[in-house]
């Protein structure tokens, strides 16, 4: 009987889509003049598609001197502009899924309930997830995007996503989320708290496929570089 719940994020966990996402994102800061470069979204590193397109037109608005604060119709019509640009995109270009990925999905999908919490929303997100051939390892109900984060935190999304196997699946006893930043890791240990009084066991994962910042990512309980030895990997989180 399955008792575990594996949480996966999408960007540079499963798949690098930061090329693709940067060229969409060039719609956010098109009307503006504004050029992006390959560095532009480095400070936004685990934020949602919300927070990040925020942060960009607020860097638009500044460099413009436009004085008036960035409103969420700004926001929202820049969101529609970069999701349309990046499912334009995906029509001639795929992400770059990590090796070892699909084979660790179908190890611990024998074993583990799948979730997914991603800051991308809906339609961008499953449109990411169909083009990287992932979809079909995460159930609808266990897909959870940035527009259900009350509040915009995505501890809130897990937390949801933990609800929903309770709901259609039975009682979960343990819980892994897996993670590729330092952001990753602080969202992991507040999970872990909230959930202590549901008697709920958390852990936290790290992947560095990119091989940046290795030591101040190493404080989790556990770390790969990669996920190219796949079964070692689904030993390791089915294990704990």
């Amino acid at each position: 009987m399955r008792n575990t719940l594996i949480i996966f994020d999408f960007d540079k966990t499963l798949a690098d889509a930061g090329e693709l996402q940067v060229r969409a994102s060039e719609e956010v800061c098109k009307p503006y003049g504004i050029k992006m470069d390959e560095t532009s979204l480095d400070d936004c590193a685990g934020s949602t598609l919300y927070e990040s397109t925020q942060h960009l037109l607020e860097k638009c608005f500044q460099k413009k001197g436009i004085e008036k604060a960035v409103m969420k119709e700004d926001i929202d019509r820049a969101i529609n502009r970069r999701t349309s640009k990046l499912i334009l995109l995906l029509e001639k270009r795929k992400p770059k899924v990590y090796q070892g990925v699909p084979q660790l999905l179908t190890c611990l999908q024998e074993h583990a309930y799948l979730g997914l919490v991603t800051g991308n929303q809906e339609k961008s997100g499953s449109a990411l997830l169909a083009s990287a051939n992932l979809l079909q390892f995460f159930r609808p109900y266990l897909r959870v995007f940035s527009e259900e984060f009350p509040g915009g935190d995505r501890v809130n999304g897990m937390i949801l996503c933990v609800k929903n196997v309770e709901h259609y699946d039975g009682k979960c006893a343990r819980t892994i989320y897996v993670g590729d930043n330092k952001r990753d890791i602080e969202n992991g240990r507040k999970f872990r708290d909230l959930m202590k009084k549901r008697f709920l066991e958390v852990k936290t994962a790290i992947v560095n496929h990119e091989g940046r910042n290795a030591e101040e990512l190493r404080s989790t309980d556990f770390f790969f570089d990669n996920f190219k030895d796949y079964e070692q990997v689904a030993r390791d989180l089915l294990d704990f």
